[in-house]
């Protein structure tokens, strides 16, 4: 019966480290290169003017070396891996823009599309439902604009407000008002 020489454990040896090199060489490269062709108009328009890319290929191009580099630093462990598992998600990005952002800026952005992505379809059903409770059958004329401006302040106010702030309101719409409806209430 043959046995496996040291050369022959060697030549698997290098095979396995090849094909695990191979993988990481080419993680993350396809779906990077898909969002970044989806997202490519956003991210354009935010950098135009600046010494950035000025097409999507050259976007993806960036984008791309951004993430080699990301790789290649964790690899050589310029970017703790403590910190990678010690954190949440959402940490490890902020701590990632906070500090790396001239060093990885395109890949950062992607990362930042990403996170304003909803995962789920509650907020989209939660403003459904607001609009609902908003614009009843006895509200049925109401413009859009005005159904657009309450429901921006329902969902992004303070849940309770102080009386100076109230009164900071107050005068403010009193001071806007144009039409003097409703202003008697206030005086």
């Amino acid at each position: 019966m043959r046995t496996k020489s040291d050369d022959d454990r060697d030549d698997e040896g290098d095979e396995e480290g090849d094909e695990v090199d191979s993988f990481l060489a080419s993680f993350g490269v396809e779906e990077l290169s898909r969002l970044t062709e989806h997202y490519s108009e956003f991210l354009l328009d935010k950098v135009e003017g600046s010494d950035g890319p000025v097409d999507a290929a050259s976007l993806e191009l960036c984008v791309l070396q951004d993430w080699e580099c990301f790789k290649a630093d964790l690899a050589r462990g310029d970017i703790s891996i403590e910190k990678v598992k010690s954190c949440t998600h959402s940490e490890f990005w902020g701590f990632m823009r906070k500090h790396y952002q001239g060093r990885y800026p395109w890949l950062l952005w992607i990362v930042l599309v990403i996170r304003l992505v909803p995962i789920g379809s509650a907020e989209c059903e939660r403003m459904f439902s607001l609009m609902n409770r908003l614009k009843t059958d006895l509200r049925n004329r109401m413009k859009n604009s005005t159904l657009n401006d309450l429901m921006t302040v329902n969902r992004l106010a303070p849940e309770t407000l102080s009386d100076d702030e109230l009164d900071e309101l107050i005068d403010f719409w009193e001071a806007e008002c144009k039409t003097g409806r409703y202003t008697s209430y206030f005086k």
